[in-house]
C-alpha cells in the first residue's frame, strides 16, 4: 500500500484537512479516528429506496470510472457527482460534473470538464477524485491528478502525475484556490513538489479513496507525549487540538 505525504501549504482549508496517512499513524494508540466526510444522510423510508443505474455507459467500450457523489455543505442534502469515462486504463476520455439539491432524488444535466490537452511538451491529462467538506470552515476540499505525458502512453504517468486540488465557498460551483500541491519550503517547487518526488523522475498519483481529509485523536499520557509528537512530525501531521490526555491530529 502507498503512503500519502501531508503538504503543509494547502491554503484556504483548517489544519484537520491535510492528506494524512493512515498507515502513517499505525503505530500511535488510536482512541478515535474519524474521516472528514460528508455530513449523515436522513433516515431513509421504504418508499426512498430504489435500485437503478447511478451513470449508464453511453456506448460498447467506454466504462464509468469513479462514479461517486459527495455533500458539498456541512448542513442540507446538496450534493455533488463527479464521474469520467475511459476507453483505456489511466486515462480519462472525458469527465462530467451535476449537482442534486434533493439528497439524490433527481440530478441536473451533466456538464463536462475538461480532461485533456495538446501541449507543446504532450498530452495534458488530468483525473478528477473526491472531495469532502471541511467541518470547521464550512468549505468543499476537491482532490485531482495531473501530468502531461509525452507520447501519452498512460504508464507515463507513473513518472508524471502531480496532485492538484480546489477549494470552494459555495459548495464547488467557484473556486477560491485551485493550484498545485507543493510542500511548505524554498527547496520545493512544481517540479519538485513533495519530499522525495520529483516530477518526471517520479509521479505521485492519489487513489481515489485516498483522496480525504482524515482528522485522528489520539491517546497521549504523560509518559507519550513527546513521543506522538515526534511520530505526529515525522509524517508532517499537524496537531490542531490539544487535551491532558490527547491530541487531535
Amino acid at each position: 500500500m502507498k503512503r500519502t505525504f501531508i503538504p503543509r501549504r494547502i491554503r484556504g482549508v483548517s489544519n484537520c484537512c491535510r492528506l494524512i496517512s493512515i498507515l502513517a499513524l499505525t503505530a500511535l494508540p488510536l482512541v478515535r479516528g474519524t474521516a472528514v466526510t460528508e455530513p449523515v444522510k436522513p433516515p431513509a423510508t421504504s418508499a426512498d429506496i430504489r435500485r437503478e443505474v447511478f451513470v449508464r455507459s453511453p456506448k460498447p467500450g467506454a466504462a464509468v470510472f469513479l462514479s461517486a457523489s459527495y455533500y458539498t455543505k456541512p448542513q442540507g442534502v446538496d450534493l455533488i457527482s463527479m464521474y469520467g469515462l475511459i476507453s483505456r486504463s489511466d486515462t480519462v476520455d472525458a469527465a462530467f460534473f451535476r449537482r442534486s439539491h434533493d439528497n439524490s432524488r433527481t440530478w441536473s444535466d451533466p456538464v463536462e470538464v475538461p480532461t485533456s490537452e495538446h501541449r507543446p511538451d504532450g498530452m495534458f491529462r488530468r483525473i478528477t477524485l473526491g472531495g469532502s467538506v471541511d467541518p470547521q470552515t464550512g468549505r468543499f476540499l476537491r482532490f485531482r491528478d495531473e501530468a502531461v505525458l509525452p507520447t501519452d502512453n498512460p504508464l507515463e504517468g507513473m513518472r508524471h502525475w502531480y496532485v492538484g486540488y480546489t477549494v470552494s465557498d459555495d459548495g464547488g460551483l467557484t473556486n477560491v484556490v485551485d493550484e498545485q500541491i507543493i510542500q511548505s519550503g524554498a527547496e520545493f517547487s512544481a517540479a519538485h513538489p513533495l519530499p522525495g518526488v520529483w516530477v518526471a523522475p517520479s509521479g505521485v498519483p492519489v487513489p481515489e479513496e485516498a483522496a480525504r481529509a482524515i482528522r485522528l485523536e489520539v491517546s497521549a499520557e504523560d509518559d507519550s507525549r513527546a513521543e506522538v509528537l515526534r511520530i505526529a512530525d515525522i509524517f508532517r501531521a499537524k496537531v490542531i487540538d490539544v487535551t491532558p490526555r490527547s491530541y487531535t491530529l
